[in-house]
This record gives C-alpha cells, structure tokens and sequence, in this order.
C-alpha cells in the first residue's frame, strides 16, 4: 500500500537546490574528502544566500496617486 512520506518534499527541494550549484553538478573531485568540503561549502552559501533575503530590508509601496 502507498503512503506519502510526510514532509519528504523538503528533501526534494534542498536536493533542488543543491543541484544548482554548478561544482556539485559534475564529479571531477577524487576523494571524497574533497567531495564531502565542497558540498559543505555548498549548504553553506545555500544558507547564506537565504538568511540574506530574509533579512533584506521590504521595499516599501509607492503611494496611490
């Protein structure tokens, strides 16, 4: 019988994201060391890039004329 993993579309979209990243998309590391450092690199400015857009101050709406 099929049941939905609840919340599992989260993992789809940080797998999006990460995907996105234009060093992850090939394997040219050979070590997994390597590997390991740059998709920690990858998580982090994922995070960043988010934290900054949060935190950017709201244009405010020009008024009605």
């Amino acid at each position: 019988m099929f049941r939905p993993i609840r919340h599992a579309w989260r993992v789809e979209v940080a797998h999006g994201r990460l995907g996105r990243s234009r060093r992850l998309a090939k394997s040219f590391d050979n070590t997994t060391t390597s590997a390991t450092g740059w998709l920690q690199v990858a998580c982090v400015a994922t995070i960043l890039h988010h934290l900054s857009r949060a935190q950017a101050p709201q244009r405010a709406l020009p008024a009605a004329a």
